[in-house]
């Protein structure tokens, strides 16, 4: 009797320890995920980002239909470039300006999200733990 109650203690003790690294495992790599987006949000700070004021059909266009969308006037007048682009981009600028936030700043925050979510969608298909997909699919790597 003796042994197998030791036997089941050893058994419990071999879990805990399992649990244990398992736990200290996660935590190193929540903190890699953490330390490769703010590196790589550090390392994009320094970029410029710019408008050509003659494309007309491209940046200007996504410009002014992003401040007709701060204005509270949707897409501006209707002409024939209202719908030569999504809606979409221009939303994106609209909402970085009213944040305050600089628009690469904001769209490395959604890059970094994407990345999570590949990382839940390819989970269950990997058997690997999640921070090792989220790095995969990181973009400063």
């Amino acid at each position: 009797m003796r042994a197998s109650v030791r036997l089941k203690v050893v058994q419990q003790w071999h879990r805990w320890q399992v649990i244990e690294a398992a736990r200290s495992t996660k935590i190193i790599l929540v903190g890699l995920v953490v330390a490769f987006t703010v590196f790589k949000i550090w390392l994009t700070q320094g970029q410029l980002l710019s408008a050509w004021g003659q494309a007309i059909h491209d940046d200007m266009l996504f410009v002014s239909l992003a401040a007709s969308i701060r204005e509270g006037q949707w897409l501006g007048p209707y002409n024939n470039l209202t719908l030569a682009k999504g809606p979409i981009y221009p939303l994106w600028l609209a909402l970085s300006s009213l944040t305050g936030l600089s628009v690469l700043l904001t769209q490395q925050v959604l890059y970094a999200l994407a990345a999570l979510v590949l990382t839940a969608a390819l989970m269950p298909l990997l058997r690997t733990p999640p921070g090792t997909n989220y790095l995969l699919s990181h973009p400063a790597l």
